[in-house]
């Protein structure tokens, strides 16, 4: 049994899935890359569930021209409630400028691996109080 990606955002799914599980999930917001000036460069959509970042071809959502690491992140969205968990075992996330290993994300947070800043853009989020 192989592997292939969608067409849609290069997810990886089973070679003989017709329609891409990640891409038919409901639409959660997205994973913005932002560039030097902080203006948004590229960015991936995110659906309810667990979404895992990094370098890796067995990656959701893969970047591997930024440096991350295989496995670096995942983001858990369930309901209204986003957290971001670093699985690169060096607490090298950053949220908000804050270092942290686990953190409770809201839309427009700004998340830091390596030097490279990432925006998270919600559809649903609770507010800060």
């Amino acid at each position: 049994m192989g592997y292939k990606r969608c067409p849609q955002e290069g997810h990886l799914m089973d070679s003989s899935w017709k329609y891409c599980p990640i891409c038919i999930a409901p639409l959660a917001g997205w994973f913005v890359i932002m560039n030097e000036n902080g203006v948004a460069h590229r960015y991936f959509t995110l659906h309810e569930g667990k979404t895992i970042i990094g370098s890796g071809k067995d990656c959701e959502i893969s970047i591997p021209e930024y440096g991350l690491l295989r496995q670096q992140a995942a983001i858990i969205i369930e309901g209204n409630d986003c957290t971001v968990v670093d699985l690169s075992g060096d607490n090298s996330m950053k949220v908000n400028n804050i270092q942290t290993s686990r953190n409770t994300v809201m839309d427009g947070d700004i998340i830091e691996f390596g030097g490279v800043q990432f925006c998270v853009k919600l559809l649903k989020s609770e507010g800060r109080y």
